[in-house]
């Protein structure tokens, strides 16, 4: 039977693939929060520019007087979601901060090792 072996370079490459798979899902989480952020802006410039209208309008139509607490209700909804959303993907960002921590740790200690400078 071949005997196996895997070079310290090949270990290495695969621990900087897998520390740069790491990083990447890192990085989609912060564009994740990044766009719940941005829809979080959003609704609320909406509903500030709303109550502006309401409140600066000469008059207000019998539509907007009964839709108004409902469209409220949504609005406020819609933002305890989103903020919601954000602190689960604060928890999952954290935790994938610590997969890249160890994931550069992993790496680091191998190229310590190809220079010789880890003594065991």
């Amino acid at each position: 039977m071949k005997r196996f072996t895997f070079t310290l370079e090949r270990a290495a490459s695969w621990r900087r693939m897998l520390r740069d798979r790491e990083r990447a899902n890192l990085e989609k989480l912060y564009a994740d929060r990044s766009d719940l952020d941005q829809q979080r802006d959003r609704i609320g410039l909406h509903r500030d520019e709303t109550a502006k209208e309401i409140a600066n309008g000469p008059f207000l139509d019998a539509y907007t007087v009964a839709t108004l607490p409902q469209w409220q209700k949504r609005t406020a909804a819609s933002l305890v979601a989103i903020s919601g959303q954000r602190l689960q993907l604060e928890a999952r960002i954290e935790l994938q901060q610590t997969k890249v921590r160890e994931a550069e740790r992993q790496v680091k200690l191998l190229e310590r090792i190809r220079e010789g400078r880890y003594a065991a």
